[in-house]
């Protein structure tokens, strides 16, 4: 299938240009709801085109999914971690101006263990990563024929390939364990909750990904100088008519506008933490009820020492299941300190939210010491995230499950009564589950805005 070519969107010179062309009553005004990368994108774009905003950030911080913790010494990206295409990727230019250093990540520096330091050979992993390779090109020639629908997951396709290679032992594992890592992991999502016929809809950009040495947060910092943000502010209602905008926060404080820039994350909009009033139009509430939120949890752990493999950029234990499976960034390739990041996909990232952060911790060390042995020293501090319990954002980023469509997302990005927009990457089918396809859907929605009120 044809992939969309990505439009170029006004810059915010052009924007600008919309200055000149304000009426006489004097500058419209925009609230935006959430400062997360959507909503400080779409910010920036309208207060350089001369209207007022304001952002209404519920929580006592900016960023929303990105977010940067120092607990362990050095920054830690806790959400969104990368520059997915570091070419033609419009992060890139702005991480530059930023002063932000990034750092390359190589996915294929990997390793898989087996137990007590043992891991697969070169020649192992290589065979594995064939066969995985194969499995995912006859997903692909599945779309390509038709011989699926809107109702057929990833995993029911799996279970009618798998058996096709007589896969055993090791092998097997390692072959699994790479399936999980490039798609459930990738949308944090089980294969049973994606679609196959959405799977691989996206569209990318070229070239390496990028870790942010001095984290992401630093970037939606410099992004948001001289922005008007109201911290602390949850919007429980939002009201609209034909002539305006009226929001209610929990804390009974109200604010009124010509216009709203939604940029909630599907999975708070879905929550019902928010009434529209009047409710939503059915097409929009359609696709709102059918996309879902993926989970991607993450537990840090810092160590006195490395005594793992620190040229290796990720690495994994191979089990008998993958249910449970972390998938390991070993970041002191980034750092220099003895630190790894362990993620965690769909319902395993979810049964980690029921424990106490010390005891998700606790397994993701398990796992170690099942891959490198007992004698390995324990963790001296740990972080762990909780994304999907997390009442402002209710999951890690968008897909697409069985029974959803790939051009739901363009559904939810469509205006209501040209009062009401939507922006963040849950309403991007070109670019969705990333950090510029939030950026994107702000500019957009933006370019929309101004265009209304030239």
């Amino acid at each position: 299938m044809q992939r969309r070519h990505f439009l170029h969107l006004l810059g915010l010179s052009a924007l600008s240009a919309a200055l000149s062309r304000r009426t006489a009553r004097g500058a419209e005004s925009v609230l935006i709801v959430g400062a997360g990368m959507a909503g400080i994108s779409a910010a920036r774009a309208l207060q350089a085109a001369g209207l007022t905003v304001t952002l209404l950030e519920a929580r006592d911080r900016l960023g929303g999914r990105i977010w940067t913790d120092d607990a362990l010494g050095v920054p830690l990206d806790m959400g969104a971690a990368w520059i997915h295409g570091e070419r033609r990727n419009p992060l890139t230019p702005l991480a530059r101006a930023a002063g932000i250093r990034t750092f390359p990540s190589d996915f294929e520096a990997m390793a898989l263990y087996t137990g007590n330091g043992e891991r697969l050979s070169d020649d192992q992993l290589e065979s594995a990563a064939e066969r995985a390779a194969d499995i995912l090109k006859e997903l692909e020639a599945a779309k390509a024929h038709h011989l699926v629908n809107d109702s057929t997951s990833i995993a029911e396709v799996l279970a009618t390939l798998l058996p096709e290679y007589a896969l055993s032992g090791a092998n097997k594992r390692a072959v699994l364990w790479l399936l999980a890592s490039e798609i459930e992991l990738q949308w944090g999502a089980d294969a049973h909750d994606l679609s196959l016929l959405a799977w691989n809809e996206d569209s990318n950009f070229g070239g390496d990904d990028l870790l942010l040495r001095e984290g992401y947060s630093a970037l939606i910092a410099f992004l948001a100088r001289d922005l008007d943000v109201q911290l602390n502010t949850v919007i429980s209602e939002i009201a609209y008519d034909r002539t305006g905008v009226a929001l209610t926060a929990t804390d009974g404080r109200t604010f009124e506008a010509d216009r709203a820039l939604i940029t909630l994350p599907i999975g708070v909009l879905q929550s019902g933490a928010v009434r529209f009033t009047p409710a939503l139009p059915e097409a929009k509430g359609g696709a709102l009820g059918r996309l879902r939120m993926g989970t991607l949890n993450k537990v840090a752990l810092r160590f006195p020492r490395a005594f793992w493999d620190t040229d290796l950029h990720r690495f994994g234990y191979l089990d008998e299941s993958t249910a449970e499976l972390f998938e390991f960034f070993n970041l002191h390739v980034l750092h220099g300190q003895p630190i790894l990041v362990a993620l965690a996909r769909g319902d395993h990232a979810r049964s980690l939210e029921r424990l106490a952060p010390e005891q998700a911790a606790a397994r993701a060390f398990q796992t170690l010491q099942r891959a490198f042995g007992r004698a390995i020293p324990e963790p001296e501090a740990f972080a762990v995230t909780a994304w999907h319990s997390d009442p402002f954002a209710r999951g890690a980023y968008s897909h697409v499950p069985p029974n959803a469509r790939h051009a739901d997302y363009d559904i939810l990005a469509r205006p209501v009564q040209n009062r009401l927009f939507f922006a963040g990457e849950g309403t991007l089918s070109d670019y969705p589950a990333t950090v510029h396809g939030a950026l994107i859907s702000g500019e957009r929605e933006a370019k929309r805005i101004v265009g209304l009120a030239e």
